[in-house]
């Protein structure tokens, strides 16, 4: 019930609410979006949940991914020896920024941060778990002006942008063009081949940001 009602929601935008229970139907492959009767062709959401929060981001024109990350460190283990888990999927540059960032929190931090954008990258081409993520280097601005290079190579067609819910939960949402999607997810959206003005147009908008929801706000009385 819940995850219809966050469906619903997703057509004003993204939502972020504390964590309940959520479910999102799927059209075939790997990304949910909507077969409806629409006005808008390649209109698209992406759920994730993760700690204490679900929440959802939709698009109408681009590619959407969401990811939200919340890191637990297992009592018996440092954060360097936690995350060192995980270091075949970042690059030699991510890797020297994530353990040098100071302290075990910001080392934590960052680590956090890099792993979100890889995950709404991933989610929103609708490649899934078999895409390795160390083929992703994220590159930025004091985490503002965010870019990747895929395989190497800068890839201009994307937007990133990053939240830190709290201490704990970081969120990042991934938009880019229709085009990139995995050939099984096109075949959901009528518009692969948009206008550039128009993509262009819509990834320069500003980004909302995330509209807090108390799970009841969204269930019938």
């Amino acid at each position: 019930m819940v995850g219809r009602h966050l469906s619903v929601e997703s057509f004003s935008g993204s939502v972020l609410f504390p964590r309940f229970s959520a479910s999102a139907t799927r059209a075939g492959g790997r990304h949910p979006n909507l077969e409806w009767d629409f006005p808008f062709p390649n209109f698209n959401f992406n759920v994730s949940h993760h700690g204490d929060y679900v929440g959802i981001a939709s698009e109408s024109v681009c590619l959407v991914g969401l990811d939200i990350f919340s890191l637990v460190v297992p009592q018996q283990e440092t954060a360097l020896e936690f995350i060192k888990n995980f270091s075949s999927y970042f690059t030699v540059l991510e890797w020297k920024k994530i353990v040098n960032a100071g302290i075990s929190d910001e080392i934590l931090a960052e680590f956090c941060r890099y792993w979100c954008l890889k995950e709404a990258y991933v989610k929103a081409t609708g490649a899934g778990l078999g895409f390795g993520l160390h083929r992703l280097e994220f590159h930025h601005t004091n985490w503002t002006n965010i870019s990747v290079c895929i395989d190497g190579v800068e890839s201009r067609e994307w937007r990133f942008c990053l939240f830190e819910l709290d201490k704990k939960h970081w969120a990042s949402i991934a938009k880019g063009h229709p085009r990139k999607a995995v050939e099984s997810y096109q075949r959901a959206l009528t518009n692969v081949d948009i206008e550039d003005e128009k993509y262009w147009n819509r990834l320069c908008l500003p980004d909302p940001g995330f509209i807090p929801r108390a799970v009841e706000q969204l269930l019938p009385l």
